[in-house]
């Protein structure tokens, strides 16, 4: 891992971490920070935190493979626009491979593919109900309260039923239809 601190005169903190093979781990400069896709969001919150400032945070991906061929990818192409938790603005680094196909920078360490909210705030879900079993609404209320997002209440819900779903396979339950822990209800 090769490391350069460099300090400017109008910035109070720019840092540049590169990976073995030359890739951006993460990079602070011009107000915008690069970073590698096995971070997560709370790396850019204590980048902020030091830097006294707002920064873009631009996610980028050390090892692109393309999905088409499997080549490796060096060809940045654009940065495409992401909402991770319905209000947390984040690009993600497109890539184009010379066979033409476009690849974008996958964040499945800490989002699925096509939802919005990260592991956390759907696991705060199903704690809550495992320990708790409380409306939909006051779970979405109680997810606000910590996480400062609202989820709606069908989105707590396919994630419970996602979950409960993996322990119906996982254990045969099939013959025990009345386990009142197993039930979910949706009281609206």
């Amino acid at each position: 891992m090769k490391i350069q601190e460099i300090q400017s005169p109008n910035s109070n903190l720019s840092v540049q971490v590169y990976n073995i093979n030359g890739t951006e781990k993460y990079v602070l400069k011009d107000d915008k920070l690069y970073l590698d896709n096995s971070f997560d969001l709370s790396v850019h919150k204590h980048f902020e935190q030091l830097s006294d400032r707002e920064l873009e945070l631009i996610y980028t991906d050390s090892n692109p493979i393309c999905p088409k061929c499997n080549s490796n990818i060096t060809a940045k192409y654009d940065k495409g626009d992401r909402f991770i938790n319905k209000n947390y603005p984040v690009k993600v680094t497109i890539y184009r491979c010379k066979c033409g196909g476009l690849y974008r920078t996958p964040l499945t360490k800490f989002v699925d593919k096509h939802c919005n909210y990260t592991h956390d705030i759907k696991k705060m879900g199903m704690i809550v109900n495992f320990f708790e079993h409380m409306s939909l609404t006051n779970i979405t209320g109680l997810i606000g309260c910590f996480q400062g997002v609202t989820p709606s209440r069908q989105t707590v819900y396919n994630e419970l039923r996602k979950y409960y779903g993996k322990l119906l396979k996982i254990f045969d339950f099939h013959n025990y239809k009345n386990l009142r822990f197993l039930v979910i209800k949706d009281k609206r």
